[in-house]
């Protein structure tokens, strides 16, 4: 007989069990992450803690490939929730027990959920790893969610977002301010001709150019990211994308 469960972490000495064939985005969205937070002397990966826009809040990670991926994330529109570690898979039978704890779980703007796995591309290929992935697509994808197995990004774009995210944070920049920069700006322009224009509704240059950074940022403009970007990169109004 096969018994397949999620186990949830929703206290630091407290984990709840859920039937697999009961998992809703409800039960698993509020845990903590399942794996405690472990650094030692010799690691080779390096974790840390995210502060996410999306979250407004602080999001776990477990090597720079999770971070680059996670930063990611957070600059995806389509992407309102996050959490990383949300829950431990288990499948117990007469001969194994199998484990695994997904790495993220993006909540998406039109209601689905997301399951992603970081792992190295050179890894994927190993009977092991694909076999854990194969079996956590399929429990996944049977509740009606996304799975994805996510390896190193495209470096320009990575480049790009985690320069961009620098600016990421709202509270930097006052309301008033960015509503004059979204008005200066409204037909398609270089990187550089918007932030004249900004300046010139703010009078701060080097303000200025952070204002325009975090438009970036939150998609109310866009440039082409998957090459570096600079002054002469063009720069679009989201209306008229």
């Amino acid at each position: 007989m096969t018994t397949e469960e999620v186990l949830v972490r929703v206290d630091v000495d407290k984990v709840v069990r859920i039937p697999a064939c009961e998992v809703s985005r409800d039960k698993v969205a509020m845990g903590l992450p399942f794996r405690a937070a472990m650094s030692r002397r010799g690691q080779r990966h390096f974790p840390g803690w995210y502060w996410a826009a999306t979250m407004s809040g602080l999001v776990w990670y477990e090597s720079r490939l999770e971070l680059s991926r996670l930063q990611l994330a957070d600059f995806d529109p389509q992407v309102i929730w996050m959490g990383s570690q949300p829950f431990q898979l288990v499948r117990a039978d007469a001969a194994r027990t199998r484990r695994h704890v997904p790495d993220f779980l993006f909540g998406l703007e039109d209601g689905r959920m997301r399951v992603v796995d970081v792992k190295p591309r050179d890894r994927l290929t190993r009977p092991k790893v694909r076999m854990q992935f194969d079996w956590t697509r399929e429990v996944v994808e049977g509740w009606g969610w996304e799975y994805r197995v996510e390896s190193e990004p495209d470096p320009v774009l990575a480049r790009n977002v985690r320069f961009l995210a620098g600016y990421r944070r709202v509270s930097q920049f006052l309301p008033d301010e960015v509503d004059a920069a979204i008005a200066a700006v409204t037909a398609p322009t270089s990187v550089g001709a918007a932030i004249r224009q900004v300046t010139e509704a703010v009078a701060a240059p080097d303000y200025a150019r952070g204002l325009v950074l975090h438009l970036l940022w939150r998609r109310v403009w866009r440039t082409d990211l998957t090459v570096p970007m600079q002054s002469s990169s063009i720069l679009v109004p989201e209306a008229l994308s």
